[in-house]
Parts: structure tokens; C-alpha cells; sequence
């Protein structure tokens, strides 16, 4: 099941300790979310955004990887950063900050309609 953060599609949900964005990957920019609720209802709560970079990430080694996961039942969802498409780390950069800024205002409440 996709998510939406202002305009942007999040695609996932990935497990964290077996995901990875090698070097020779797009970037993306990675929004780490817990799922909570009733399977009829679900909930989602936004714990963390960030940049894979160029360089790539491999998630199971993030440092940030147990205070995420003390958060809850939490997955990985990523928005895609082509090369192609011109964005470069600044861009990336301002869509971290967008989706941060989104989440502030939200009470970090992810709504399944999309929008923030």
C-alpha cells in the first residue's frame, strides 16, 4: 500500500533490516513508518525521513535503526529520486524538509487520503 506526504508517493511498505539502496541505485528519500490499529482500520504514524544519498544505505546498519524500531511495528517507505530526472542532494534535501514540515503540522498522523 502506497502513501502520499504533500505530493509525494511513498512506495512500500519494505522491512527495514532487508532493505538496501546500493551506490549504483536512484537516491530516494525514505520515510520510516509505524502501523498500528485494526487490520479494518489501520493507523499510520510518521517516526522518520531522510535522504539514502549517493552513496547508497543499508538500513539494517543505520544507526538510528533501534530507536526506530522501539517506536513499534514500523516499515520502510521511499520516494524515488531519479538521476534522470535532474534532482540532485539539494533537492533531496528540500523534500526531507518538506515531509518533515508536513508531519510537524500533522501531529506526525499519516492519513491514508494523502495530502499533507
Amino acid at each position: 500500500m502506497s502513501l502520499k506526504i504533500r505530493d509525494y508517493l511513498l512506495t512500500g511498505p519494505f522491512e527495514l533490516e532487508k532493505s538496501v539502496v546500493r551506490a549504483n541505485q536512484d537516491p530516494c528519500v525514505y520515510v520510516i513508518v509505524e502501523k498500528y490499529g485494526e487490520p479494518w482500520d489501520p493507523k499510520f504514524r510518521f517516526v522518520a525521513v531522510g535522504d539514502s544519498g549517493a552513496t547508497g544505505l543499508k538500513f539494517a546498519e543505520h544507526p538510528d535503526l533501534p530507536r526506530w524500531k522501539a517506536a513499534g511495528a514500523v516499515s520502510l517507505y521511499y520516494h524515488p529520486c531519479p538521476r534522470s530526472s535532474g534532482l540532485t542532494d539539494k533537492d533531496r534535501n528540500r523534500i526531507v524538509a518538506e515531509i518533515r514540515d508536513a508531519m510537524a503540522k500533522s501531529g506526525n498522523a499519516i492519513s491514508i487520503q494523502g495530502g499533507f
